[in-house]
């Protein structure tokens, strides 16, 4: 996770020494400079996934951009003369197109390097990058085990190796290796920062807190410690210290969306629907397309009694993204079980939850908890039995567990489950 602050009022422009700079020829060459660089094909780099040589920064407004160096994989938007536009979501700017890699060459690129080098450590750490993108997290991981044989004083390697192991679940160890980043790098915010979320991820919400605090201390107008040690506080129950830390960074960044849906997750544990409905409403403002806050509003209306608007944000969240199983689940469940007969559905919501519950593996209680009510409805109370045992089974909080056998022992006498209406 990359931590940056943008830096307003930059104009872009090709760097200096990228222009020729007399006369008439001057006006000439940008004339034909622009008519080349909107042609879709008039380089073979444009439209192509790059990467940048070891990092390389992107030029912008004639100096280096403020992407920490971060990796990441470029579209190439323009090209012009020597010159490349390369554009993410993240960052955008121009570099020199002898520093730049096309993608789908970039193994075979740090391959060379590594065989080229006496000591080949970043060029291991680089080719571990282009591995974890492809997904192939044990390869990544033995290209940044080598880096770190090689220069045990590589931060960046056990950076790295801990996000491979990470993506692995594989906290312990992920663990070991931030706090060798911290050994490293003991003023690195960023480092607190991500051990605090290998904690989270292990169910140590204490020991986040600690290290988002740490974060903190070393770093106190970052947004991002402050919203993720709103959700350690959330995760332990302390709603209300949850929702300063989420107003806290929301002061330091008025359009951090994730806030914005993390505080409105926290209203409504604290059944704070209005709260919670208009933090998500202002989420979806800054981003239409956030399908997290649809679902999230979606079940605050629901749990407020409008179950028209609750309909509407489901379906659109799931237009969205028709593999949003969170979302198929949620409205599943709401046709099912509606206190308002108008908006059940016993049919569609099997189709639903069943789909849900098929494409999620390991299984998730929450999802065949929601198909177990939508066989109820439809009247097939033996399937539901199961289903909700075997749910009850593999959820792991007892006050869950309890909600659950509640509604099990509605399907025992024959009984399909009804939502409590707040209003």
């Amino acid at each position: 996770m990359s931590h940056r602050f943008s830096r307003p009022g930059i104009s872009e422009r090709i760097p200096t020494s990228g222009r020729r700079l007399f006369g008439v020829t001057f006006l000439i060459g940008m004339l034909v400079s622009a008519s080349y660089a909107s042609s879709p094909t008039a380089s073979p780099w444009v439209g192509r996934k790059v990467i940048t040589k070891y990092q390389t920064p992107l030029v912008v407004g004639g100096r280096g951009a403020d992407t920490d160096h971060a990796h990441l994989i470029y579209t190439v938007e323009k090209a012009q003369g020597r010159w490349l536009r390369l554009v993410t979501d993240q960052a955008s700017g121009w570099v020199l197109a002898s520093q730049v890699v096309p993608f789908e060459r970039a193994i075979a690129f740090y391959t060379k390097e590594i065989r080229n080098s006496p000591r080949p450590s970043r060029a291991y750490v680089q080719r571990g990058l282009i591995w974890g993108d492809k997904g192939e997290n044990d390869r990544a991981i033995a290209d940044y085990t080598q880096a770190i044989r090689l220069d045990q004083s590589d931060a960046e390697a056990f950076e790295r190796r801990a996000a491979a192991w990470m993506a692995k679940k594989e906290y312990d160890i992920a663990l070991a290796d931030l706090t060798d980043v911290i050994r490293l790098r003991p003023r690195d915010f960023k480092a607190y920062i991500d051990r605090g979320i290998a904690w989270d991820r292990k169910g140590d919400f204490d020991k986040a807190v600690a290290d988002f605090t740490e974060s903190i201390r070393h770093e106190p107008e970052n947004p991002w410690a402050y919203n993720n040690r709103g959700n350690a506080r959330r995760a332990k129950g302390e709603y209300d210290r949850a929702i300063a830390d989420y107003g806290v960074a929301l002061m330091l960044d008025s359009e951090f969306v994730l806030a914005y849906i993390n505080r409105g997750l926290a209203w409504g544990s604290r059944k704070d629907y209005d709260r919670a409905i208009a933090d998500e409403d202002q989420a979806i403002r800054l981003d239409p397309e956030n399908t997290y806050a649809l679902n999230n509003r979606a079940i605050f209306r629901e749990r407020n009694g409008d179950y028209e608007g609750a309909v509407a944000d489901f379906n659109e969240a799931l237009r969205l993204d028709p593999k949003f199983q969170a979302a198929r689940s949620g409205l599943a469940l709401l046709l099912a079980s509606c206190p308002d007969g108008k908006y059940r559905d016993g049919k569609r919501a099997v189709k639903l939850a069943d789909q849900a519950y098929r494409s999620t593996r390991p299984e998730e209680p929450v999802f065949g908890s929601a198909l177990a009510a939508a066989y109820a409805e439809a009247g097939d109370f033996e399937r539901a039995v199961e289903l909700q045992e075997r749910a009850i089974q593999l959820t792991p909080i007892s006050v869950e567990r309890d909600q659950l056998r509640s509604r099990l022992d509605l399907y025992k006498v024959k009984k399909p489950y009804r939502q409590e209406p707040l209003r």
